[in-house]
């Protein structure tokens, strides 16, 4: 990917908003994940879409997932799904 390309443009913004971090390379692979776990935004994303609740995931990996950080996972999903924004 180019530094301009829109992916990055997107991940750097989304880095910048709390709960969630660009992971170092050692441990995610560079991924966003969830501020002070090891859990990939994308893990999260992945578990709802195929159809695990907050109960399954806490479940899943031992409660590790805030719940307070579930807007900005699916806040980064809608921006990966439509980058296009109106002002409102």
């Amino acid at each position: 990917m180019r530094a301009g390309s829109p992916s990055i443009r997107l991940a750097a913004t989304a880095v910048q908003r709390l709960p969630l971090d660009r992971s170092r390379p050692q441990l995610l692979g560079g991924k966003l994940a969830i501020r002070g776990t090891r859990l990939a935004v994308s893990l999260i994303l992945e578990s709802l879409a195929g159809g695990m609740s907050l109960a399954d995931i806490d479940q899943s990996f031992n409660n590790a997932f805030p719940h307070e950080a579930l807007p900005e996972v699916l806040k980064v999903a809608s921006e990966l799904a439509d980058p296009f924004h109106v002002a409102a």
